[in-house]
């Protein structure tokens, strides 16, 4: 798996470098329209150190994270400290374009 292939119960999605690639392929075409989002749940143990390659590697223009999921089925608030952290770790390195799932559990 590449970077970040899997999520924090083991189960595989899609890569950055999966999602660069099918980029790349769309870049090819006469309308550019796809961009990649930087996936960050920053309650997940090294997720917030990897915003730094994502950003400089990948060239995705937002974060996305999923605020009702985190390791032992636990999410988190964006105005608590892990929410928080992220936030100030995206305007660090001049993001302020963030796509938040928020949602509850039934």
């Amino acid at each position: 798996m590449g970077t970040q292939g899997l999520d924090w119960e083991g189960e595989a999605f899609s890569t950055i470098e999966e999602a660069a690639a099918v980029r790349d392929i769309v870049d090819t075409m006469e309308d550019h329209r796809m961009f990649l989002h930087g996936r960050v749940n920053p309650n997940q143990p090294g997720d917030l150190e990897l915003m730094d390659e994502l950003a400089k590697t990948w060239g995705i223009v937002a974060w996305k994270c999923y605020t009702q999921y985190g390791p032992g089925g636990k999410g988190f608030w964006l105005d608590d400290e892990p929410g928080i952290a992220m936030i100030e770790k995206a305007r660090a390195l001049s993001f302020y374009h963030r796509v938040w799932r928020e949602g509850f559990l039934c």
